[in-house]
């Protein structure tokens, strides 16, 4: 058990949880249609017996000139549901471009999933989603590869999800806003042992946001900065 007596907030740990245990059923169509390029969708059905759940509670706590009403984070089991939906993926290379562009290629992907759970938003009465599980979510990267090293771009976006579960006294649900980050890994060969790497985190300086019960009600933003990082590699 943690307490913060500065924003009043806690967190501990839960003993009595239960593994995640699912039941599942996939269906997939792949179609290759040049060298080391494929089209494939695959249709999912997900089972779910047992799932964690983060919640949250008011309780009262003795801490001296600190007692007071605390919002504890637990995580709790939930008691069972399902998923379904369905993932399309593209790859293509294309070594015949002239010039510079010999080598490139792209990757796609999107992925739909549509839950159902018994629980129940506190505000509205509706069903809850399952907890972390974004409807939407897509990916796109660009990429080069040659004797003289790669570059890489990759762009990652997943839609809004169920963040924490919460009363409608504590505010309703947490959600986590839409959020998109775009990357970037470029590596150069000095030599046929020596590799030279440089990684680019958030290109766009990408901003997480959570409100709580409605969008309007922002509850935390932050901004994991963009961040660049240099290495070499060296093999023996």
């Amino acid at each position: 058990m943690s307490l913060n007596q500065v924003s009043f907030t806690g967190s501990r740990g839960n003993p009595d949880l239960k593994p995640f245990q699912a039941d599942q059923a996939d269906v997939a169509l792949e179609w290759y249609f040049g060298s080391s390029s494929a089209l494939s969708g695959t249709a999912f059905y997900k089972k779910i017996n047992s799932f964690t759940v983060n919640t949250i509670v008011e309780e009262y706590f003795e801490n001296g000139i600190n007692s007071g009403i605390y919002r504890v984070t637990q995580p709790t089991n939930g008691e069972s549901g399902s998923v379904q939906g369905f993932e399309l993926n593209y790859q293509q290379l294309f070594p015949d471009l002239p010039g510079i562009l010999a080598g490139s290629g792209v990757t796609l992907s999107y992925t739909f999933a549509d839950s159902d759970t018994p629980l129940v938003n506190s505000l509205t009465g509706k069903k809850d989603p399952l907890p972390g599980l974004s409807r939407h979510s897509f990916n796109a990267s660009a990429f080069l590869e040659q004797t003289w090293g790669n570059v890489r771009f990759t762009y990652n976006w997943r839609d809004t999800y169920l963040n924490t579960v919460q009363t409608a006294a504590a505010g309703g649900n947490l959600y986590t806003r839409a959020y998109g980050q775009l990357d970037a890994s470029f590596q150069y060969n000095l030599t046929e042992r020596i590799k030279l790497n440089v990684d680019l985190l958030n290109i766009t300086d990408a901003a997480n946001r959570t409100y709580e019960g409605a969008r309007e009600r922002l509850r935390l933003f932050e901004v994991n900065d963009r961040r660049i990082f240099f290495g070499i590699r060296a093999r023996l």
